[in-house]
């Protein structure tokens, strides 16, 4: 057991609180925290930092300043391999770069050995790269495209950032992902417009959308249905 907590990267409340559902609730210089005891002892520091690389750098340079045993970006993401299923969970052993100017990650064997020390639940889940971007993919095509070029397997705005923050601290560092679309799913526009940087959801875009649309009702609730089967995956990490 380690003195130095084991740090939890998340962009969205909901995130959190299907991977700590009891974690008790505080702030870390304005920003919200659930902390707690992993199973295995080591006690945990889970930040809810926002949606988007500049959210996640932010909150990455916050929990970095407390010297954790591991700093880790876990959370939802889009599916970019054909196979990857709504509420399937990858560990990164990298992070390849579609932000100008940000590098792409690769697990060194100081990332791994503080990963089976400090998280040994993630070695029950299948491994690959994953690919960081500066906006939602949203088109199938793109989705198609990124996997072609890179070989990614899945897709996600926060860890590339949360990356190189915890490289530059010489943190180690871990990235899991939950899928909440696949590869074959194409995102409506009005996800953007109904979520904040937050990672709040504003019901309003979604109903003024389904009014003009009444047919995007369906897809919203499959849409509902598979983000749900992500938190699921989520919850289960660490039980």
């Amino acid at each position: 057991m380690s003195n130095n907590p084991v740090a939890i990267l998340a962009a969205m409340e909901q995130e959190a609180k299907a991977i700590f559902p009891k974690g008790n609730q505080e702030e870390l210089n304005g920003i919200p925290v659930l902390k707690g005891t992993l199973e295995n002892g080591n006690d945990y520091i889970c930040m809810i930092a926002g949606v988007g690389p500049m959210r996640a750098a932010k909150g990455a340079l916050e929990l970095c300043r407390l010297s954790p045993s591991i700093l880790v970006s876990m959370g939802v993401s889009g599916g970019l391999a054909p196979g990857m299923n709504a509420g399937d969970v990858i560990v990164g052993t990298s992070v390849h770069s579609d932000i100008p100017g940000i590098d792409a990650w690769h697990e060194t064997e100081t990332d791994r050995e503080a990963r089976k020390d400090f998280l040994p639940a993630l070695d029950n889940y299948p491994r690959g790269p994953l690919m960081g971007v500066a906006k939602p993919v949203m088109e199938v095509e793109k989705k198609f495209a990124l996997h072609d070029r890179s070989g990614a397997l899945a897709v996600d705005m926060e860890s590339l950032s949360a990356a190189n923050i915890a490289t530059g601290h010489k943190t180690p560092f871990a990235v899991i992902r939950a899928v909440s679309d696949c590869s074959q799913c194409a995102l409506p526009k009005v996800i953007l417009q109904s979520l904040d940087e937050s990672g709040n959801t504003k019901a309003w875009p979604i109903i003024k959308a389904m009014l003009k649309k009444p047919s995007l009702l369906f897809k919203m609730i499959r849409l509902g249905k598979d983000y749900s089967k992500a938190l699921k995956g989520l919850g289960k990490i660490f039980k």
